[in-house]
């Protein structure tokens, strides 16, 4: 049996998937969605903060909510820093998020700093790429 379960915060990511064989099903649990599609599994969804989920060795699945007042507030730094760029958090394209962060940042910087005359951006560390590429663009 495994029982894998996230913190009441969902700070760190978690998610099921889920392979339907001739022999029933298989479950994994990784802690990004990329590693479920290389595996050829299903994803099923992100585990909730503070839910247990528990397989049996038949192949059931069972969840139960664990934490009193759980609150979805992820690590900022997975999507910034830690993701792969193919992944899916909450539902949401790790690579499309960093696109829009830096959408969002040269919006800032256009209104807080419109007199700046900018000739270069560049990504560091390498995963901001996509958030360097969009603010280069917005600010061209």
């Amino acid at each position: 049996m495994s029982s894998p379960s996230a913190d009441p915060f969902g700070i760190r990511p978690l998610v099921i998937g889920r392979n339907d064989t001739d022999t029933g099903p298989e479950w994994v649990v990784a802690s990004e969605s990329v590693v479920i599609d290389s595996l050829g599994f299903t994803l099923v969804r992100d585990v909730a903060p503070g839910e247990a989920i528990l397989f049996d060795e038949a192949g059931n699945f069972f969840s139960r909510q664990c934490a009193a007042a759980p609150v979805l507030s992820p690590c900022i730094f997975e999507h910034v820093y830690l993701a792969r760029p193919d992944s899916l958090m909450d539902g949401v394209s790790v690579y499309e998020a960093r696109l829009r962060m830096g959408e969002q940042l040269a919006d800032k910087i256009g209104r807080q700093y419109r007199n700046l005359d900018i000739d270069v951006v560049i990504p560091v560390p390498d995963t901001s790429r996509p958030s360097a590429l969009q603010l280069a663009t917005r600010l061209a």
